[in-house]
């Protein structure tokens, strides 16, 4: 199966726009610095893996979205648990080649991957596994739903109807 890496899909860029008005002018503090990032965005391997694969069907509207979401400064969050999940699906769907190059893009700043640890961990079995047992979330899930609440992230980015059982939004064009 051959598929297209596109780079500026997945290295995402965290550009504010120029701030103008008094806030900028006057030198305030608080105004938005050129690296700053109003907010976060989860995105989930339900999304990455079609973003990589150009002729999934989902590619162009998911690469807008991603575009959207980055042109308004939005920092792109996932964790290693989900790079990992995703390399392996990559690598099996598509290609040592494109897995590779996902990992090297999709963990470099301003994109921020959160490492799993113990504690996240026993967060997302109690919070997540034990206490939604009628629900299939799997281990990965759980860990992100724990990043995303820890976090305080709102919106997910993926395509499995997991994120909004759990009570995350998906953003829209």
């Amino acid at each position: 199966m051959a598929s297209t890496l596109h780079a500026t899909t997945i290295a995402c860029s965290a550009r504010t726009k120029p701030t103008r008005g008094r806030a900028h002018q006057a030198g305030n503090r608080n105004a938005a610095r050129p690296n700053d990032v109003a907010a976060e965005v989860f995105i989930d391997t339900s999304a990455w893996y079609p973003l990589l694969l150009t002729s999934h069907p989902e590619h162009d509207r998911l690469a807008g979205i991603v575009r959207g979401l980055v042109q308004r400064g939005r920092r792109i969050v996932t964790t290693n648990l989900v790079i990992a999940e995703t390399h392996a699906l990559v690598m099996r769907r598509i290609g040592i080649a494109t897995a590779l190059t996902f990992v090297q893009s999709a963990t470099q700043p301003p994109n921020l991957v959160v490492r799993s640890n113990a504690q996240l961990e026993e967060r997302a079995v109690n919070d997540w596994l034990a206490r939604y047992a009628d629900q299939d979330f799997s281990f990965t899930d759980a860990v992100s739903f724990a990043t995303m609440r820890e976090r305080r992230i709102h919106e997910a980015l993926a395509l499995d109807h997991h994120f909004e059982v759990a009570g995350f939004r998906l953003p829209r064009i």
